[in-house]
């Protein structure tokens, strides 16, 4: 469902909706901050009857701390994660561009092939983005090797500036490799993963490569190849056909061993084959596949309807408004006119576009130094000053000397005042532990027992805990500027789920784990176990149903007794 208006949703705008993802939605945004900086975004978040199933929840945070890992220019940004208002979300790198779906359904609409010189290059830039991927290492220097075992042309894309991005790292391992609970089920995903995959093994960096060249092979080919080699035809490079087969043969020792490996075979291929590659290109002939895509996309930003409120960062709602300043104005004096100083522009222009990461590199305008003094006459005024100003020096500097000759007078005694401090920390510990926290919304990054440094003394501090299969926990707290450093300890709850039940005869019984209950409403069932209901009622056939519910919250039961037979 489409978006008529902009939404605010904590620091962000939510612009237009997009396609639906899973069970979590997918919003174009705009991050605004008080400095003025604005950056399209891309949120996903989980709605907020959604929010409250721990699976689903702690499926996209671990996502978002995944892909957050990674900083690589053809691997889409996590810049954020949190929850606001009940609904937890990630926001990342918007990819000005489109998807490899996208260009595919082009493509065939045009009836034409995409150019050998552009998926080569694309190729490479996968190889390159995975190889970041497959061969992390943490803050020791292991090895970490992180597959995304799910790329298909869903979650590859193309900018405009002819760069190769994926999406969704992560999703995969977030969700232990189950293919149910994605949304990706269909034939249009399923037929990337590697064979093993599809016999229920976990993915590894050699399954990412089979992906590739599946792409690859269906880009150069003009169909998709799924579980038969393609014919490609005469005209086909012979050398690039076997590298791409190669990548995406069946088992997994016939591949190739890394996606370094990989993109060293396809950049031999460009040089030996004389293949041109270039990003400008390849953004010209997406530029020519979708004529004014591009100018679309401005408009729409220059076109942004403001939401009814939107909250600055990180202050409260009832906080957000406007203080006017009490202070009486100053008026102009025609005597001694104000001085004009050089003028500087009130806010810098920001470049965000950052090739291969880094720090944002910061244009300034250059200052504008108005003319002083502007004329003659006023020349004369701040002469005029300038004398008086030095008259005064001088009987100032008489009067020092003259007090001089008397002696000083002992300065009064200062008690001494303790240093207050202006940062503190706070020591966070669950039972049990391994609780994912929340500060003010936003996800941290540590899971309890942490110690939480540099927080600000004097100011509530909301925190979170949040763990799956048990009930969510809130705390609030304030450092004292006596005690910057605190502790605070949270016992989980196991999840619960309270069940209604009705039964349609009169005088029915329930019965639940074997236990009579009077009342209709049962409190209490642990979740992820299985429940024994029974009902019954005169006249009436009995029922005994298993009840399991893996998330807390409400359920309903309804029962229908059939009437019993009579004997004969």
């Amino acid at each position: 469902m489409g978006i008529t208006e902009s939404i605010a949703f904590g620091r962000y705008l939510l612009l237009r909706s997009l396609q639906a993802h899973g069970p979590a939605e997918l919003y174009l945004g705009l991050q605004r901050s008080a400095a003025g900086v604005e950056k399209v975004v891309v949120i996903k978040r989980l709605s907020r009857g959604l929010s409250q199933d721990p699976r689903l929840a702690e499926a996209l945070l671990e996502e978002a701390r995944i892909a957050g890992q990674l900083s690589h220019v053809n691997i889409a940004q996590v810049f954020d994660a949190g929850e606001f208002e009940g609904s937890y979300y990630f926001a990342r790198e918007h990819v000005h561009g489109k998807s490899l779906r996208k260009v595919l359904q082009a493509l065939g609409e045009k009836r034409a092939l995409f150019p050998v010189e552009h998926a080569v290059h694309l190729g490479i830039q996968l190889c390159h983005a995975l190889a970041h991927a497959h061969e992390r290492t943490d803050l020791h220097g292991n090895r970490v090797e992180l597959a995304h075992g799910a790329l298909s042309p869903d979650n590859v894309f193309v900018s405009f500036a002819g760069e190769a991005k994926i999406t969704d790292f992560g999703l995969l391992a977030s969700q232990k490799h189950t293919l149910s609970a994605l949304g990706i089920g269909s034939e249009g995903t399923v037929a990337y993963l590697a064979p093993e995959q599809m016999r229920g093994e976990a993915p590894d960096p050699l399954s990412d490569l089979y992906s590739v060249g599946m792409l690859l092979l269906e880009l150069t080919g003009g169909k998709a190849p799924f579980r038969r080699p393609p014919t490609l035809g005469p005209t086909y490079p012979p050398k690039l056909e076997a590298i791409l087969l190669q990548a995406a043969a069946r088992r997994r020792a016939h591949r190739f061993q890394s996606a370094a490996e990989l993109g060293a075979e396809l950049e031999g291929f460009a040089r030996t084959s004389g293949v041109r590659m270039s990003s400008t290109a390849l953004g010209r002939f997406l530029h020519d596949l979708f004529p004014g895509a591009e100018a679309r996309h401005a408009r729409e930003l220059r076109h942004i309807r403001e939401p009814r409120e939107v909250l600055p960062l990180g202050v409260p709602r009832e906080e957000a408004r406007t203080i006017p300043d009490s202070s009486p104005p100053v008026p102009p004096s025609s005597d001694h006119p104000p001085l004009e100083m050089p003028v500087f522009p009130a806010t810098p222009e920001f470049s965000l576009a950052v090739p291969g990461g880094g720090f944002p590199h910061v244009t300034t305008h250059p200052p504008v130094v108005q003319t002083w003094p502007p004329n003659k006459q006023r020349a004369s005024r701040y002469l005029a000053a300038a004398t008086a100003l030095a008259i005064g020096m001088l009987l100032g500097a008489l009067a020092v000397a003259v007090g001089r000759q008397a002696p000083p007078a002992a300065p009064a005694a200062q008690a001494p005042t303790a240093a207050v401090a202006d940062r503190g920390s706070l020591e966070i510990q669950s039972d049990p532990p391994g609780a994912n926290i929340f500060l003010e919304g936003e996800l941290m990054a540590e899971l309890t027992p942490t110690r939480l440094a540099k927080l600000p003394i004097g100011r509530p501090l909301h925190f979170r805990i949040v763990r799956p299969g048990y009930d969510t926990a809130d705390a609030e707290t304030t450092l004292a500027p006596q005690h910057p450093n605190d502790r605070i300890t949270l016992r989980l709850a196991p999840a619960s789920v309270s069940l209604y039940v009705t039964i349609d005869a009169p005088e029915s019984a329930l019965w639940v784990d074997g236990k009579f209950i009077s009342s209709r409403k049962v409190l209490g069932l642990a979740v992820g176990e299985d429940h024994k209901i029974a009902v019954s009622a005169p006249g009436r056939i009995g029922k005994i149903v298993m009840f399991r519910s893996e998330q807390g919250g409400e359920k309903r039961l309804d029962f229908k007794l059939d009437p019993a037979r009579s004997p004969r």
